[in-house]
């Protein structure tokens, strides 16, 4: 039987990701100016939109193709189903829209740091 994350390695992850979503972003940005002669780009478009694709791309990409992220790869921890086996696309995709609820940081505060990204979308974060 597998092993769950413990609550450092979901910490480490989450600010490795988190470091990774941001530097992203900084990149886009950095390029967009260029970007935007090839395709059409109103200016007037939110950065928090950007953002927000950048995140939800980061998660469901890295996390639906291989379980894990920069993060994970790092700590030697994965994203499995709760049965033990790889997790259907869209249950990444639910887990990946559940990290925006904004208080779902509180989920963590217990014994066993299960969020409710893993908890609705029937999913774990498991050592390797």
């Amino acid at each position: 039987m597998k092993k769950y994350a413990s609550w450092k390695k979901r910490l480490i992850n989450y600010i490795i990701d988190t470091f990774s979503i941001l530097l992203l972003f900084n990149l886009t940005l950095e390029f967009l100016p260029y970007i935007a002669k090839y395709i059409p780009f109103d200016f007037e478009m939110s950065f928090d939109v950007i953002l927000l694709i950048i995140f939800l791309s980061y998660y469901i990409i890295f996390e639906g193709i291989t379980g894990k992220t920069l993060g994970k790869f790092l700590t030697k921890t994965k994203v499995q189903s709760n049965e033990g086996n790889k997790p259907k696309f869209i249950n990444i995709i639910i887990r990946t829209l559940v990290r925006l609820i904004f208080i779902e940081v509180i989920s963590f505060f217990s014994q066993h740091p299960l969020g409710w990204h893993d908890s609705i979308s029937k999913t774990q974060v498991i050592e390797l």
